[in-house]
C-alpha cells in the first residue's frame, strides 16, 4: 500500500478503512481525501415494514462481515415492534441471541472496553462457535437487545456481524439515541419508517 501511495502516478489517494490507513495516507505528502470512523445507527420505527427491514438490515451489516465502515452497527428499535423484527431476523439467517449467549459473545469480542481485533471480519458462525454457541453454518449475523445504550459494541465501530438492537419507547426517543451512537461523525445513519416526516 505504502508504494502504491508513494508512486509519481498517484496524484490524490482517497482512504478509508480505519484510523491506520488514513494516518498513512496522511504521510504520502499528496492531496488525500480520508473517511473517518462510522457507527451508522438504523432506526425502525413502529411503521416500517418489519419483515423488508429484518431483510435489508441482515444483507447491510452482514455484507463483508459488517468490515464497512457505512454498514449498520446498531439497530435502534420501537419497543412496540421489536419482537416481531426479532421473529422477522431470526427467519433471515440471523441468529436472535438469548441474554446468556449474548454475555458470551460479548465477552470474546470485547476486550478491556473496547473491540477485540481478531475478530473483526470473521464469519457470525465462527463468532459463535469461539463463544461456545452452535448454529447453522448459514447463520450471517448475530443480534442481541443491549440493556443499555452505553454497551460498548453500541458506543465502538464493531466491523463484525453482531449487532445490538437498543430498545426505546418512542421515535423521539430512536433519533436522539441514533444522534449520540453516531457520535456526531456525520458518517452514515439509516431508517426503516413509513412516515415521510421522520425519514
Amino acid at each position: 500500500v505504502s508504494t502504491a501511495f508513494k508512486s509519481d502516478r498517484v496524484d490524490m489517494i482517497a482512504a478509508t478503512g480505519g484510523p491506520g490507513i488514513v494516518r498513512l495516507s496522511m504521510k504520502s505528502g499528496k492531496k488525500v481525501i480520508g473517511a473517518g470512523p462510522g457507527n451508522p445507527p438504523v432506526i425502525v420505527d413502529e411503521t416500517a415494514d418489519i419483515g423488508r427491514a429484518a431483510v435489508e438490515i441482515v444483507n447491510g451489516a452482514s455484507f463483508d462481515n459488517n468490515i464497512l465502515c457505512n454498514e449498520e452497527k446498531v439497530c435502534i428499535c420501537i419497543r412496540s415492534v421489536s419482537d416481531k423484527l426479532l421473529s422477522a431476523f431470526s427467519a433471515n439467517n440471523a441468529m436472535v441471541l438469548s441474554r446468556e449467549q449474548a454475555q458470551k459473545v460479548v465477552g470474546l469480542v470485547v476486550k478491556d472496553e473496547d473491540i477485540n481485533k481478531d475478530y473483526i471480519g470473521k464469519d457470525a458462525a465462527k463468532i459463535l462457535k469461539d463463544a461456545g454457541i452452535e448454529c447453522s453454518p448459514s447463520v450471517r449475523l448475530a443480534v442481541f437487545v443491549a440493556d443499555s445504550e452505553d454497551h460498548p459494541i453500541i458506543q465502538h465501530e464493531q466491523l463484525m456481524p453482531v449487532l445490538p438492537i437498543f430498545l426505546v419507547d418512542s421515535f423521539e426517543e430512536a433519533m436522539a439515541a441514533a444522534v449520540r451512537c453516531e457520535h456526531g461523525f456525520g458518517h452514515t445513519a439509516m431508517i426503516h419508517s413509513k412516515d415521510i416526516d421522520r425519514i
